[in-house]
């Protein structure tokens, strides 16, 4: 079974530059990523928590303009304040209702007279004299703030609800302008790798160039220097292997010449010593036959 590491192994690149802008690209890849789920996350608790803040300091105002007309059982003021503030951007629905969930005043005036019965509402019964937080997520932030008389009894609450429409918008913004930055970070990084790629493997390809001339018995070529990198350093070892390798041929060469040189010489001599011993072998023979010729006398 083919692992995951031999995947990307087989689809990361083999040569130098391209697996250069390929790591830049992927690095700006994972730290921008990392960055903007990041800066998404603080904006959107910023947001929710600036939400709250800003909720909360109105239902307040909202209680306090509502408690003498609570006391009073005036609906009627009360629904001129809901409806004062039914036009604030976001807001969802206002209300003030009594301890037992009973419906005094509401920015939907149908819903005057009616009691509130889901779980939230009835948490608020019996419930400790604070603001509380009835609903929040990332669409609607609900917000109680009781209704206190003058001796601090609870006499009702205020209830406020607010859409967060705004914040999911500004999200969405951080959001799309984080992915537009990260594509600008991936192609600007790139580019540079892709600069930076030509420049290290323009050093390299010239050096192979010189391998393959050299190669086809070139030896008088040599890698040109341009820069002072680990490149140029390479080429300057080359260029000496090179010139090392020039001088040993030339010596190779002059050795082979000389040991002809010996070898001519050798054979001239051998052939000067044949031939010396064949005048000795027939002045041998002459001189044999001259004796014999005198013993016969």
């Amino acid at each position: 079974m083919t692992s995951l590491l031999d995947i990307i192994k087989g689809l990361w690149p083999t040569k130098i530059r391209y697996q250069l802008i390929c790591g830049v690209a992927l690095v700006h890849l994972l730290l921008m990523t990392f960055f903007v789920f990041d800066l998404v996350s603080r904006q959107r608790d910023f947001l929710r928590q600036q939400s709250l803040e800003q909720t909360t300091s109105m239902a307040e105002p909202l209680s306090l303009n509502s408690s003498s007309w609570v006391l009073a059982n005036d609906v009627i003021r009360l629904q001129e304040i809901i409806l004062a503030i039914g036009q604030y951007p976001g807001l969802r629905y206002a209300m003030v209702i009594t301890t037992e969930g009973k419906i005094l005043a509401h920015t939907d005036e149908t819903h005057i007279g009616q009691y509130l019965v889901d779980e939230k509402s009835r948490a608020l019964h019996d419930a400790e004299s604070k603001i509380k937080v009835l609903h929040s997520d990332q669409d609607l932030l609900d917000v109680a703030a009781p209704i206190l008389a003058g001796t601090g009894k609870n006499i009702g609450w205020a209830r406020r609800a607010q859409g967060q429409e705004k914040i999911t918008d500004n999200l969405v913004i951080i959001s799309r302008n984080g992915i537009l930055y990260t594509l600008l970070a991936i192609g600007m990084g790139s580019l540079f790798a892709l600069l930076l790629g030509n420049s290290l493997t323009s050093g390299l390809n010239r050096l192979l160039l010189v391998s393959r001339q050299v190669r086809e018995v070139r030896r008088d070529l040599r890698m040109k220097i341009y820069h002072h990198d680990e490149i140029a350093l390479l080429g300057e070892g080359f260029n000496s292997m090179l010139d090392a390798l020039v001088a040993n041929e030339d010596l190779i060469l002059l050795n082979q010449q000389r040991l002809e040189s010996f070898a001519d010489i050798f054979q001239f001599q051998t052939k000067n010593q044949e031939e010396l011993l064949d005048y000795h072998g027939k002045f041998m023979l002459t001189l044999h036959a001259l004796k014999g010729c005198d013993s016969f006398r």
